[in-house]
């Protein structure tokens, strides 16, 4: 290939690969190697209010809000809906005093009030959206 030459893959030879992966995030709303949300009714509320918070960040040096009052968001935005029963709860809001940070100094600033099959879905301080395990962070939020 470095010698100047084009290769030519064949459309099928990856086409299988990307459609499980397709298939994969579509049935359990999770890219398996990343961990990254695929876009559904929740996640998308939660990609709003993130959107929120960095303008917000970006308007008051970089701050976070004391609440999700602070910012202009729908009021169904606020809320988490179960994927199973449609029931909406409030989003759990850590805000600047989550405790709750990795190695690298990101926080998880928000998150689901529930677990959807043993994963919550949480929003980080670098603006990320992840699903978690439950196991790991329920105990977290009490």
């Amino acid at each position: 290939m470095d010698n100047g030459q084009v290769t030519r893959f064949q459309n099928n030879s990856i086409e299988g690969a990307i459609n499980k992966l397709l298939e994969t995030i579509k049935k359990d709303g999770v890219n398996p190697n990343t961990q990254q949300v695929a876009t559904n009714t929740t996640s998308a509320s939660l990609m709003k209010v993130m959107k929120k918070i960095a303008l917000y960040k970006d308007l008051y040096n970089n701050k976070l809000p004391n609440s999700l009052n602070d910012l202009k968001i729908d009021e169904a935005d606020k809320s988490y809906t179960d994927p199973e029963t449609g029931e909406k709860t409030p989003w759990i809001y850590l805000g600047k005093s989550s405790k709750i940070q990795g190695s690298d100094g990101v926080k998880i600033i928000i998150a689901a009030p529930k677990a959807h099959q043993k994963k919550r879905l949480a929003g980080l301080s670098n603006g990320k959206i992840v699903l978690l395990n439950d196991d790991s962070i329920a105990p977290l939020l009490k």
